[in-house]
C-alpha cells in the first residue's frame, strides 16, 4: 500500500521550468569563462572528427548537430533549484540480484560524477509498452519502445524534489523513429527523464574479476551518459568522449571531453578539482586502474593552473592585548 501511495503522489507532480532565476539555483552560478585554460585542456583527448562519429552521420550531416557552449547556454537547459536537485534511479521491469548491486554502485558513482544527491527508487513493472521482435533473434526476444517507456512510465513517476529520473531496465529497447537494430535508450529535458537498457545483462556475476569489472564499467558508462543527456547536453561530435562513442564499442570513454565538461560545470556549479579527486578515489576503490590513472593526469593539469596558496598572516592583536603582552606581569 505504501508503494502504491508513493506512485500516486509522484504522478501528480508537475514539470520544472527550464529557465531559473539565479537566486533559485541550487548552487551559485560559476563563471566558466574565467576558468584557467588548463581546466579544459585537450592534451588527453583524441579528436575523432565528425565523420568518424558512431552515430552513422556523414561529416556534413554531423556538423548540423554540433552544440557549441554558447548555444547550449542560450538553449536554457534545465537546472537544479533548492527544491529540485535530487536525481532518482528507477528500475523498470524484471530485476535480479546483480542488477540491484550494480544500481547501488551506480548511485554512488553518479553522486560523485554529477556532484548531486542521488536516490534509488523501488522497481516498477514494465507493463505492456509497444514492442517488436528483436531483429535476427532466434529466441523470441522482444524489444520495447524506449520513447513510450520514458514518456508514460518513467516521467510520470518523478518525485516532487527530483531534478531528473533515470530509468534502467534489463529489457532490450528500440527507438521507433530511428532505423536501428536497437537503442541504448531515450532521454528528454522537459522535464529531465530517461530510460536506459543494460541488455544484455547476466543473471549472476561473471566468473572472473576482470569480466565482472568490465560489466560494471559498462553499466557506469551507460548510466553517466543517460544522466548527462538530461542536463540538455547533446551527443558529442568532436572528441572521444562519454557522449560520442558507441556503447558497445571497445574504446568508449567514461570521461567528458572539455566541451561537454564545460557545459556540465556551468550547469551544476561543481568544484572541478574536488570532483576529479572524488572520482579518482572512486575508480581506485572499484579497481578501475586506467580510469584512476587518467584522472591523476587531469588533476595535475588542473592543479598546476591554480594560483599557489598564500601563507596567511597572523591576525593583528587588539591594542589592549598588545599592551598586555608587552607589559610583564607584576606580583
Amino acid at each position: 500500500m505504501r508503494t502504491i501511495g508513493w506512485l500516486i503522489a509522484c504522478m501528480l507532480v508537475g514539470t520544472l521550468s527550464a529557465a531559473q532565476p539565479e537566486k533559485e539555483l541550487y548552487r551559485p552560478q560559476v563563471d566558466v569563462e574565467a576558468d584557467p585554460p588548463a581546466f579544459y585542456s585537450l592534451k588527453l583527448y583524441e579528436e575523432i572528427g565528425l565523420a568518424k562519429d558512431a552515430g552513422g552521420f556523414t561529416e556534413e550531416e554531423g556538423k548540423r548537430f554540433v552544440q557549441p557552449f554558447l548555444e547550449y547556454v542560450a538553449s536554457k537547459p534545465p537546472r537544479q533549484t533548492h527544491s529540485r536537485h535530487t536525481i532518482y534511479i528507477l528500475p523498470v521491469g524484471p530485476t535480479n540480484e546483480l542488477f540491484w548491486k550494480h544500481l547501488r554502485t551506480t548511485q554512488i558513482f553518479l553522486e560523485t560524477y554529477l556532484t548531486l544527491p542521488v536516490k534509488l527508487l523501488p522497481a516498477v513493472q514494465l507493463g505492456s509498452p509497444p514492442s517488436r521482435p528483436q531483429p535476427g533473434s532466434e529466441d523470441n526476444v522482444r524489444q520495447y519502445d524506449s520513447d513510450y517507456i520514458c514518456d508514460f512510465i518513467v516521467k510520470p513517476l518523478r518525485p516532487t524534489d527530483a531534478f531528473s529520473v533515470l530509468g534502467f531496465t534489463l529489457e532490450d529497447l528500440y527507438a521507433p523513429d530511428r532505423d536501428w537494430h536497437g537503442a541504448l535508450g531515450s532521454w528528454q529535458i522537459r522535464p529531465p527523464a530517461n530510460i536506459c537498457t543494460l541488455w544484455p545483462f547476466p543473471e549472476s556475476a561473471p566468473p572472473s574479476d576482470p569480466d565482472h569489472l568490465q560489466l560494471l564499467a559498462r553499466t557506469l558508462r551507460i548510466a553517466a551518459r543517460g544522466a548527462v543527456h538530461t542536463f540538455g547536453i547533446e551527443r558529442c561530435r568532436r572528441y572521444r568522449c562519454l557522449l560520442s562513442q558507441d556503447p558497445w564499442g571497445g574504446q568508449w570513454s567514461i570521461h567528458l571531453c572539455p566541451e561537454c565538461l564545460k557545459k556540465l560545470r556551468w550547469n551544476v556549479g561543481f568544484d572541478l578539482v574536488k570532483r576529479y579527486e572524488a572520482l579518482r578515489q572512486f575508480y581506485a576503490r572499484m579497481g578501475m586502474k586506467d580510469e584512476a590513472a587518467w584522472i591523476v593526469k587531469r588533476l595535475q593539469e588542473c592543479r598546476e593552473a591554480l594560483p599557489a596558496p598564500t601563507k596567511q598572516a597572523a591576525p593583528t592583536p587588539a591594542p589592549e592585548e598588545k599592551e598586555k603582552r608587552e607589559r610583564p606581569d607584576t606580583p
